[in-house]
């Protein structure tokens, strides 16, 4: 709840919703920028149909916070998917909740 507190959240139980204040919702720094993300472990595998959380990272050893999500052309094709969210990047690394939707194993290198 602190964090819900600390940005002005305003909790509606009936319409099933949760708004962060304007003034709140965005650091006053906030510039929209892309980052590539990439796997930083050698390999993963991920059992079938399941998730894991791997590591990833940019280039830029960057501190922020950002929306990750992954690229539908290169994901879905091969049956797994980035669960799209926020990551709070520290150095450039960040985690991320990766899930297989097959029936197979699959191996990332």
């Amino acid at each position: 709840m602190d964090f819900l507190s600390q940005h002005g959240a305003i909790i509606d139980l009936r319409s099933e919703s949760i708004t962060l204040t304007s003034e709140k919702a965005l650091p006053p720094h906030t510039s929209p920028e892309n980052h590539a993300l990439n796997v930083i472990e050698e390999q993963v595998t991920v059992p079938p149909l399941s998730s894991v959380v791997i590591s990833v990272g940019t280039e830029i050893p960057a501190n922020l916070e950002g929306v990750v999500e992954g690229d539908q052309h290169l994901l879905v094709n091969r049956q797994i998917c980035v669960a799209r969210g926020i990551a709070e990047l520290r150095d450039g690394k960040a985690k991320v909740l990766l899930t297989n939707f097959s029936h197979e194993y699959r191996h990332l290198n």
